[in-house]
């Protein structure tokens, strides 16, 4: 069995006071998608992760979880995170 992956969606998602329903509708997905990110079944690729990071006002590294700064908006930070996610999973 896969070892989930860890996020901080749906953490993100409940303190913005939203269902995955709302959620996908906004970010153009189907809800089992965001429930499977949520729960870690699966990876959030590049550009949903660079989408929900906009939307919730964090860095991609944040939402990933391989951050604890969540304003960290350097593009090269990000894109180093993103590396850290994919390597740690």
């Amino acid at each position: 069995m896969t070892k989930p992956v860890s996020n901080r969606l749906k953490e993100l998602r409940k303190q913005a006071g939203l269902t995955q329903e709302e959620l996908s509708q906004k970010i153009g997905v189907i809800r089992k998608t965001v429930s499977n990110w949520e729960r870690g079944f699966s990876r959030i690729n590049p550009e949903y992760a660079e989408q929900l990071a906009n939307y919730f006002q964090v860095s991609i590294g944040y939402l990933l979880g391989v951050s604890d700064d969540k304003q960290d908006s350097s593009s090269d930070s990000d894109l180093s995170y993103w590396i850290t996610y994919k390597q740690k999973h």
